[in-house]
């Protein structure tokens, strides 16, 4: 596309719709800030939505299975009793205490539980 440019001609692909030309190039531009803004309006649209739905109380992402509610009520509490996140999970690990997914525990999977809508709905944040 650039040599094409250099050299004053354009290239138009039929098949795929590309037209490099000032027009086909002007429309390829608009066509891509129009998708982006739309990408722009359907975030915001979301965000939107998720925070009604808060507003009006609906429990949004998934609910703790009730088998893993004691895992899940024990990092809260360490947490709440002044422990890292690095700790939690390095404690859980050592006892070998499946995650939710039955996986590893890392920081960022106890800093999810910590700062979840369920611990705040347990009281715990």
């Amino acid at each position: 596309m650039n040599r094409s440019k250099k050299r004053g001609w354009g290239i138009i692909l039929s098949g795929d719709q590309l037209d490099t030309t000032p027009d086909g190039e002007f429309r390829t531009y608009l066509d891509a800030a129009l998708a982006q803004r739309e990408r722009g309006m359907i975030g915001l649209r979301t965000r939107e939505g998720m925070a009604e739905k808060k507003r009006q109380g609906v429990h949004l992402g998934r609910s703790v299975d009730s088998g893993f509610l004691p895992t899940y009520r024990r990092v809260l509490d360490m947490h709440a009793s002044g422990d890292s996140m690095n700790a939690i999970a390095r404690t859980l690990n050592d006892e070998n205490v499946p995650t939710a997914k039955g996986g590893t525990w890392y920081a960022s999977t106890v800093r999810a539980i910590v700062t979840s809508e369920t611990a705040r709905a347990l009281g715990a944040v």
